[in-house]
This record gives C-alpha cells, structure tokens and sequence, in this order.
C-alpha cells in the first residue's frame, strides 16, 4: 500500500503528529493492499467545496471519501482518495470532549 499525504504546510505543521500517526494506523491496517490511497487535508472552504460540488450539501463538514473501481480510473492503482478537514475533526473532538 502506497500513501501520499497532501496538505498546506500549516496543516502539516499544526498536526504534523497526527498525520503521521494516521499513516501508521493506515500502513499497518492496509499495508498487504496493492494499491494507492491519497489522504488531502484541506481547510474549510476546500471541504465545503468539494461537500456542495459531490454530495450536493453546502456545509463544512470533516471527511469526504472517494472510492475508485480500478477499471474507473487512469491511474490503475489509486483505490481512492480521502479528503479530512482536520480543523473541523478538531472542533468535533472538542464539542463531543474527546
């Protein structure tokens, strides 16, 4: 399993730890998988774009996930793509005192 993390340096820099805690969790739960996952951390304007262009919601929310059929896609071995608004997982966490 391959994953590429893609991100603004102040998202990388406010949860370095975390994205690199979140790869750990990934490559040893998905690690014998052949294939990509790209995970985008984006803000809340990039989210709540993608939310109202794909899901038709004009709200922020704190993942999206996009699955691809390997016959779907010109990259053969993209499984697919997770966009994660950590700012908002941030808020949630707080709100539901995780």
């Amino acid at each position: 399993m391959r994953l590429t993390l893609i991100g603004s340096p102040s998202l990388k820099h406010k949860f370095g730890k975390d994205f690199q805690l979140l790869a750990t969790i990934i490559d040893k739960t998905l690690g014998k998988l052949e294939g990509s996952i790209t995970f985008v951390f984006c803000d809340d304007t990039e989210i709540q774009h993608l939310n109202k262009s794909y899901r038709k919601k004009d709200k922020i929310t704190d993942i999206l996930t996009f699955t691809y059929a390997r016959s779907n896609t010109s990259k053969k071995d993209l499984l697919g793509e997770i966009f994660l608004n950590a700012l908002q997982a941030s808020r949630q966490a707080k709100e539901h005192a995780v």
